[in-house]
């Protein structure tokens, strides 16, 4: 999961897209024991700007697409095999 997060990162930053990654596997390699935490989704914190730019990024390479909250400016989808959530504001 660590290598298709860099390089989703690249793709995006590439783009013109900028993101933080937010929780799980943004902190797993501060655990004692990394290797022993399940991966989930990849949660990525954005401007409202780069979230409508990663929406852009992300619908052609999306499996499936989850209902947006647009007043929380979240949407979840589904990259490949892996589970993708973007953010748009703190409000999540």
């Amino acid at each position: 999961m660590n290598d298709i997060i860099a390089e989703t990162v690249r793709k995006m930053q590439v783009a013109g897209d900028y993101a933080v990654l937010l929780k799980g596997q943004g902190v797993v390699q501060c655990y004692e024991r990394p290797m022993w935490r399940a991966c989930g989704d990849v949660d990525f914190l954005l401007s409202e700007e780069n979230y409508e730019k990663a929406k852009t990024f992300f619908a052609p390479i999306a499996t499936i697409i989850g209902n947006e909250n647009e007043f929380k400016k979240d949407l979840d989808m589904t990259v490949g095999s892996w589970g993708v959530e973007l953010h748009g504001t703190m409000n999540t």
